[in-house]
């Protein structure tokens, strides 16, 4: 890969950094450094290591951005992360009625609800009706 030094016009630097500003995806803000720093003139190999990926991964950032500009370093995914589980208004009205009531009334120890003790009561749960519809089918 040659040494190539990356050139923008006034308009299009203002456009980088303002998108550098304003994206919450640590991709997106991560790609665009690397476009940053390759307008300094650092080496890509260089700029990998700040950012700590692979040069080639630098190398394509680069390259899509000269071809597509901005649009070809926001990221594809428009819902990223892990899809939710509760998902369904019956999921979502279940867990309404369970946390308007204390935990005292589920037999926990705790006042109120936290993340961690809603999992383990809803896991703790599900596990109970799939044991009973198990022992219904074995009837």
């Amino acid at each position: 890969m040659k040494a190539e030094h990356l050139e923008l016009s006034k308009l299009k630097k203002a456009e980088l950094y303002d998108f550098m500003k304003e994206t919450r995806d640590k991709e997106e803000y991560r790609r665009a450094s690397a476009i940053k720093q390759k307008l300094q003139g650092l080496p890509y190999r260089t700029i990998a290591r700040n950012l700590d990926v692979n040069y080639r991964n630098v190398y394509n950032w680069i390259k899509v951005y000269k071809e597509y500009g901005l649009d070809g370093i926001r990221s594809k995914r428009n819902n990223a992360g892990r899809i939710p589980k509760i998902s369904s208004d019956k999921n979502k009205d279940r867990i309404k009625e369970i946390i308007s009531k204390s935990p005292t009334t589920f037999g926990y120890l705790k006042n109120t609800w936290s993340i961690r003790l809603l999992a383990t009561y809803l896991n703790n749960s599900r596990n109970e009706c799939e044991s009973n519809a198990n022992m219904e089918n074995r009837s």
